[in-house]
């Protein structure tokens, strides 16, 4: 009778921690959904400082660029996902991603797609910071225009990579590189 009392309380613990473990991962690990996220954006509503790094605001890419990385620094330090809202005028649906981290590569299918509904238009980039503890509050915003152009490069770039700050460079030139390559390579332009 004894072993049964323990074999019965070893299986109600276990059962248990298993079910504890699930509910944990189910709501800590799930993804929230994109249009979730997306409509609780508000334009003009007061929200913490998200500062979008890279791309500039305005940024123009040429059609042949490769994907680039998106990145940004949030003031709000209870950010840890976050929502890219990408929207076009052509009348269809904003592009809608969420991610973990404070920077997103777009695949190349999304950055074709990117680069076709912004060509020649501007497309508005809001990135907006959440808490996966409670993603029905937005906690900071920052926005940037960008588009496509029509005209390709064209051509290689020829450019020199100078270590910064340049008094550096200055002080010892054997860092100095020149590199020549196309701005549709996903390489690293060889060193000339």
């Amino acid at each position: 009778m004894r072993k049964s009392v323990i074999y019965l309380l070893m299986g109600t613990v276990t059962l248990v921690a298993i079910v504890t473990a699930g509910i944990l991962v189910v709501r800590y690990k799930s993804e929230p959904e994109p249009e979730n996220l997306s409509a609780l954006y508000r334009d003009g509503a007061k929200y913490d400082t998200l500062t979008i790094r890279y791309p500039l605001d305005e940024t123009l890419f040429p059609p042949e660029i490769i994907p680039p990385t998106f990145e940004w620094e949030d003031s709000n330090s209870k950010s840890n996902i976050w929502l890219l809202s990408i929207k076009f005028q052509d009348g269809k649906a904003p592009m809608n991603i969420v991610t973990n981290e404070s920077m997103w590569t777009p695949r190349q299918q999304q950055w074709e797609a990117i680069k076709k509904r912004s060509l020649e238009r501007e497309a508005e980039v809001i990135i907006v910071g959440i808490s996966r503890r409670i993603t029905t509050k937005i906690l900071s915003t920052g926005q940037i225009l960008i588009r496509t152009s029509k005209d390709p490069v064209g051509a290689p770039l020829f450019y020199r990579e100078v270590n910064l700050p340049f008094i550096d460079a200055v002080k010892d030139p054997s860092h100095i590189r020149w590199r020549f390559g196309a701005v549709s390579s996903p390489e690293q332009p060889p060193v000339v």
